[in-house]
């Protein structure tokens, strides 16, 4: 025996689970675009820390990035949503990139 509108039920409980997947899939590509935006605020941050020399640490708070300068490395750091990165590169010193080309040219 069938009832009239068990399509209709049916239906709305695939519908249900449709709609909560597509929901899901849309926050977690928001939290990805949040993430890999943050990673090259990091990047970016750093190497304009390489290159200015003032205070011995920068941060960025809206992205959560803490860069910071010791001795001849700079590392930043950032804090995402799940997942936290870290970076490390040295200071950026022309005069060893030109004696290490002398070299070569030697």
């Amino acid at each position: 025996m069938r009832l009239k509108g068990s399509y209709t039920v049916e239906s709305a409980i695939v519908m249900g689970i449709v709609l909560t997947a597509l929901c899901i899939l849309i926050q977690t590509a928001f939290q990805w675009k949040n993430d890999t935006a943050g990673i090259m605020k990091l990047h970016e941050t750093v190497e304009y820390k390489r290159y200015h020399r003032g205070s011995s640490s920068l941060s960025v708070p809206e992205y959560r990035i803490q860069v910071s300068e010791s001795g001849n490395k700079v590392s930043g750091q950032y804090q995402g949503n799940k997942r936290t990165v870290q970076l490390e590169k040295g200071l950026y010193e022309p005069e060893e990139f030109i004696r290490m080309i002398s070299l070569i040219v030697k």
